[in-house]
């Protein structure tokens, strides 16, 4: 199993984003982030047109909210929502843009991504010096109590913002910084709602985070859930999940979990390449393992 690993890690050099054209990498990204820009948009126009989408557009809004967070901040975790040769430069183009995006999720970008989120990747679950970050066993849910958390994120305020950081030790100053970004970022696009649209276009954009944090628990459940809890070997502690709908609920590939992790520098358009490659060149033993 470990050659098979290595191969495929090998074969998976040529699907980097190194091996992609700067201007096409940063146009596909961009033009992906402006249709989201755009249907969000769209969604607050037409709900004061239509209360049928009044009603349901908290699920929209919550689907773009957990899209945006996969393209710009996830991606910008690892400087490849936008690239140039500069690292400088392209460390402060992903920081740009992922800081307000982050924030909306009461989450500092570069503490709880830049950092966070690579601290994730070295050691998934598990952690090193201190329990993973972001996916601690704490995080993870199966079955019932997957639907316990997920009740409990519509039913108690505030519940999805300590549930996110379940993993870290919260002091005064964890705390403060997070609520003053994550009432910074909410108080802008109050104000984008007030001055376009309708001020309280933001209710169901704030109920609309209870949705984002259901589905990424979901997601994290898919990636790291069952037995993939108790595994030694870093590259088993996750997995890639295909299903009706996946394109939509979980958007940017992001289910393809076992690729994402055993080459974190493969952008999101070429995960799915990377799927095939895997389920082409496995055994079964190691494909009923991650897949």
């Amino acid at each position: 199993m470990e050659q098979e690993i290595k191969k495929l890690l090998r074969e998976s050099r040529s699907l980097e984003v190194s091996k992609v054209n700067n201007i096409l990498h940063n146009f596909s990204n961009l033009s992906v982030f402006l249709m989201l820009l755009t249907l969000f948009f769209a969604t607050c126009v037409f709900s004061l047109e239509s209360k049928t989408l009044l009603i349901i557009s908290p699920i929209i809004y919550g689907l773009l909210f957990f899209s945006f967070f996969i393209l710009v901040v996830h991606e910008g975790s690892h400087l490849m929502f936008l690239v140039t040769k500069n690292i400088k430069v392209k460390k402060y183009l992903n920081r740009g843009f992922s800081y307000p995006i982050a924030a909306l999720s009461f989450q500092d970008y570069v503490e709880d991504w830049e950092l966070g989120h690579l601290e994730h990747h070295r050691n998934p679950i598990k952690g090193d010096k201190r329990p993973d970050p972001q996916n601690c066993p704490d995080f993870i849910h199966d079955k019932s109590e997957l639907r316990q958390e997920i009740i409990k994120i519509f039913t108690k305020p505030g519940y999805a913002f300590f549930k996110q950081n379940s993993c870290v030790k919260m002091n005064r100053k964890f705390l403060v910084k997070r609520v003053l970004l994550g009432i910074a970022a909410w108080g802008v696009l109050l104000a984008i709602n007030a001055v376009f649209f309708k001020w309280w276009l933001i209710i169901p954009q704030v109920f609309s985070a209870n949705i984002t944090m259901s589905l990424n628990l979901i997601k994290v459940t898919m990636e790291h859930g069952g037995d993939s809890l108790t595994q030694e070997r870093i590259y088993l502690r996750s997995k890639s999940s295909r299903f009706f709908g996946d394109g939509v609920l979980m958007p940017m590939n992001i289910a393809l979990h076992f690729e994402h992790h055993l080459n974190m520098h493969v952008p999101w358009y070429r995960l799915k390449k990377f799927y095939q490659l895997t389920r082409k060149n496995s055994s079964k033993e190691l494909l009923d393992m991650v897949h």
